[in-house]
């Protein structure tokens, strides 16, 4: 850094050329940013001690929220905000939950902001920020347009909330956290947004039609073209990105809202269902009878392009084909396809050799093809913590440290953990026997 700084210094005493300036400033940028990731450990990633959150609770699905909304639990939104209704109205009002007080409470939030952030996500937009909306529930609801970013798939994930408590903290959620925030700094940004494929094939299911095509257009507010016929989630990005960048993030994010949920809608009604048992009306060519990896991957892809043919929707096969070619979700549906029909595919198997399955998912699997099929169920799992351990995510040779202060973490540091779920029985802070991250720990079904 010392070198490339004093360079830096040299070039900009004796007058250098624009060009090596720029590009001095560009070494000693990267000098210091390599220099400031070595420093940052894996464990530096994750919040120490105490876990420093507001609130906590079940993250849940909130199709009717708006993009920079979210669903704030009844108990939860008066922990956060009735002192400050307490201040105006006294504590009397705020224990006994007036009229009065449920609508100051009501008028507080809708000024705020809060910050969500759904571990273990590191990355930026792991921090969302989001207006309150109290819900007379115990969950988190999510806007739908967020899910992608968040990883979210509503399997019982928590999230931690937080309340910036200054203004400066308030102003800084709003204009760099919030989604609209996160778009304007990242446009790109618009690639996963779009990563909804039921909306997506909703539309494109609607967009095959002139009418449902001017409806569309009507919602977005400009002419979209349509090359293949019909909407793609590529024709979508592309027509968003210059409204984006001539009316800026809100109104873009408005018009994809109201977009995801026109396609939800329209999805759920069509009565199309990918189902599992389709391809009886199908003529398909033989399949090899060899086992020869190569022919069965020429064979995969003749069986492939032969159901990408159509330019038809209203047959069995209809419904995945839309799903591929609209951008929905291509891989999965061609994959999934060809697991139905049973597509001869090659699988590995629990001694590591190399074995066809020849059975699919719409006659059933044999006792032997399935034996072939479970290892490959395990593969993306190994992948993944291969990757964590080339990055240095974990450490297979030290034991692994849980830092936060939550009853799991407390039990999962000590030799013997049943002492510490039975003391926080005892204060009242959970129920070993109810909670499931209690019972998960120690075997127990939830």
């Amino acid at each position: 850094i010392g070198e490339t700084n004093d360079k830096l210094t040299n070039l900009l005493s004796g007058g250098a050329p624009t060009s090596l300036i720029k590009q001095a400033q560009q070494q000693l940028r990267s000098r210091v940013n390599d220099y400031l990731e070595t420093l940052l450990q894996p464990d530096d990633l994750r919040l120490r001690g105490r876990a420093l959150f507001t609130g906590r609770s079940v993250l849940a699905s909130g199709a009717g929220l708006a993009h920079d909304q979210i669903g704030l639990p009844e108990e939860m939104a008066w922990a956060f905000f009735g002192p400050q209704v307490a201040t105006v109205l006294g504590e009397d009002a705020v224990a006994q939950r007036t009229f009065a007080a449920e609508e100051y409470l009501d008028e507080t939030i809708s000024d705020a902001w809060v910050i969500l952030h759904h571990a273990p996500v590191a990355e930026p937009t792991a921090l969302l920020a989001f207006r309150p909306v109290r819900m007379l529930e115990r969950v988190v609801r999510l806007p739908s347009l967020a899910c992608p970013l968040l990883n979210a798939d509503f399997d019982g994930d928590q999230v931690a909330i937080h309340l910036p408590v200054t203004e400066a903290g308030q102003r800084e959620a709003r204009e760099r956290l919030s989604l609209a925030g996160h778009l304007t700094r990242d446009p790109s940004l618009l690639e996963r947004l779009t990563k909804q494929d039921e909306a997506i094939w909703g539309l494109a299911y609607h967009s095959l039609t002139p009418a449902g095509r001017a409806e569309i257009e009507r919602v977005v507010g400009i002419p979209l073209a349509m090359p293949d016929g019909f909407l793609t989630r590529r024709a979508l990005v592309q027509a968003l990105q210059p409204l984006l960048a001539e009316q800026g993030a809100e109104v873009t994010l408005t018009i994809l809202r109201n977009l995801m949920q026109m396609g939800f809608a329209l999805a759920s009604t069509t009565g199309f269902s990918l189902s599992p048992f389709v391809g009886d009306s199908l003529s398909l060519p033989p399949a090899p009878a060899v086992d020869d990896e190569a022919l069965l991957q020429r064979y995969q892809t003749q069986i492939g392009e032969q159901l990408l043919a159509p330019a038809e929707f209203d047959d069995e096969v209809g419904p995945y084909r839309l799903g591929m070619k609209s951008g929905a979700n291509p891989e999965a549906h061609l994959r999934t396809l060809m697991y139905i029909l049973g597509v001869p595919r090659v699988a590995t198997d629990v001694q590591g050799q190399t074995a066809v399955v020849r059975s699919g998912f719409r006659n059933g699997l044999t006792p032997d093809d399935f034996r072939k099929i479970v290892p490959g169920a395990r593969t993306g799992m190994g992948r993944i913590w291969q990757q964590w351990e080339a990055h240095e995510v974990v450490n297979t040779e030290q034991p692994y440290s849980v830092k936060s202060f939550n009853v799991l973490a407390r039990a999962r540091r000590v030799q013997h953990p049943g002492v510490v779920f039975a003391q926080a029985a005892a204060t009242g802070e959970i129920d070993p026997l109810v909670d499931e991250e209690s019972r998960l720990f120690v075997g127990l079904p939830v």
